[in-house]
């Protein structure tokens, strides 16, 4: 029997029920007056930043993103993978939901479409690539799963650095020209 958070299924539950959590705090510390404009990504601040990813050359990114893996490899080694992904996924998730919910106060609707748009995309690829690690290690012995692995690591890593470099950038700028600030 499957514990929570090894399934896909699983991995789906505890990202929604830490996106849950972050809502409610954040909600908590809205309610409470605690000023959250930091977490207010407003549309120049996500258009700045997506000026500055692009500024950035695609190496820089790589590199950035590259150093987070290496640290991921090395909890890996420390912890049982399950362990890591089920920490990444609370921390994201709890994450997701503050900003979510910081950005609907601020924003409505449009600033969950901005979570989406900017956020989003490159996160889906980024954790296929970490799935595509933990298939690996489960793969033991057999070296032609194995290799799936590791071709399908770099494919969905890359994509992901791409979506990030490019095309999140490219679909936030065609959304925001409908989006009031």
């Amino acid at each position: 029997m499957e514990k929570a958070g090894q399934s896909k299924y699983g991995q789906l539950f505890v990202f929604l029920v830490a996106s849950i959590v972050g809502c409610v705090i954040a909600n908590i510390m809205i309610k409470k007056e605690f000023d959250l404009s930091g977490l207010d990504l407003s549309i120049q601040t996500i258009d700045a930043t997506t000026k500055k990813i692009h500024s950035r050359h695609f190496s820089v990114l790589a590199f950035a993103r590259c150093k987070q893996m290496v640290i991921l490899a090395l909890l890996i080694k420390v912890f049982r993978i399950e362990k890591v992904i089920f920490s990444i996924l609370c921390l994201f998730g709890f994450v997701m939901g503050i900003l979510l919910s910081a950005q609907c106060y601020y924003m409505g609707l449009y600033g969950i479409l901005l979570i989406f748009i900017a956020v989003f995309p490159q996160f889906i690829l980024y954790y296929l690539s970490i799935n595509m690690v933990k298939r690996y290690i489960h793969a033991g012995g057999n070296r032609e799963l194995r290799l799936k692995c590791v071709a399908c690591f770099f494919v969905f890593f890359v994509a992901g650095l791409i979506c990030e470099m490019y095309f999140s950038g490219k679909i936030f700028t065609y959304f925001s020209q409908y989006m009031v600030s």
